[in-house]
């Protein structure tokens, strides 16, 4: 079945930030209208093609417009899709216009594919728009604004051209291929292990937090259990340091990464000395 073997891939952003015109460019013909016209775009469209011998479904949604624009009841269901299609894709790209820099809208949709805990590649499109001086302002935007998302990889395109295609592919099939790591758990307790080792927990009371072993417990959004004891007190600071930690080690690019810490069960409770 060739959904079940393809790669699916929501291609999201504000209206009349080139998402069609990607898609068509990609798959080498006019699929989808394209105009300047914000909203051409009403429906989800399915494209299923092949690249390098591996297969893709783009799923070109709709533009989504900022809540207050939201008028039309029609505008409405299509924001719903969006997120919809959001949730049932393996990866996330969310096209931004460089031409225009960074809009509320932008980090909005941003943070909706955050929420969902999905694989993320930001593509900034109409880059061969920019002078050197616009490319070096947008970049130090980028840096400031989009620093929550450190994880994902950041490519620079004209679909229109074509240009930066080959980076796109490129950022997807690494995001890919950190979604779908077979990870055992005696090597993510061993990672934990040496985490701890390099930059132990702080004290509590006067006793150090421990932490045991850990295993993965979802997919997508990648979710960690850890377990070990005294973990409520384990503050967010450290929590970000195991995060960014993990990360390195497996080299998961593009994937957002979710840790719940579990009390592990004393197994002297309850006994008498």
């Amino acid at each position: 079945d060739y959904q079940k073997e393809a790669v699916s891939i929501s291609i999201i952003g504000k209206p009349n930030v080139g998402k069609s015109t990607l898609v068509n460019k990609v798959v080498g013909y006019n699929r989808l209208i394209t105009s300047d016209i914000p909203g051409t775009t009403r429906d989800d469209i399915w494209v299923e093609f092949e690249r390098k011998g591996k297969k893709y479904i783009f799923i070109d949604t709709a533009g989504l417009r900022r809540k207050s624009r939201v008028i039309e009841y029609s505008e409405k269901l299509t924001a719903l899709k969006t997120l919809k299609t959001i949730t049932r894709s393996d990866i996330t790209v969310l096209i931004i216009d460089a031409s225009n820099g960074i809009s509320a809208q932008d980090l909005n949709l941003l943070g909706q594919v955050l929420n969902n805990g999905k694989a993320l590649v930001i593509a900034a499109n109409k880059w061969d728009l920019l002078k050197r001086n616009q490319k070096d302002i947008f970049l130090k935007e980028i840096e400031r604004r989009f620093n929550f998302v450190r994880f994902s990889e950041i490519v620079f395109i004209s679909a229109k051209e074509g240009f930066g295609l080959e980076n796109l592919f490129g950022a997807i099939v690494k995001t890919w291929n950190a979604v779908s790591k077979e990870i055992k758990t005696s090597l993510l307790s061993k990672i934990i292990e040496e985490a701890v080792a390099n930059h132990s927990p702080p004290l509590v009371r006067g006793r150090r937090i421990k932490l045991r072993f850990a295993h993965i417990g979802n997919r997508n959004p990648l979710t960690i259990l850890i377990y070990g004891n005294q973990v409520s007190s384990i503050p967010k600071s450290y929590g970000r340091y195991l995060e960014n930690f993990i990360r390195e080690k497996l080299k998961l690019s593009g994937t957002p990464i979710k840790l719940i810490f579990r009390q592990s069960e004393n197994p002297y409770a309850g006994r008498k000395n």
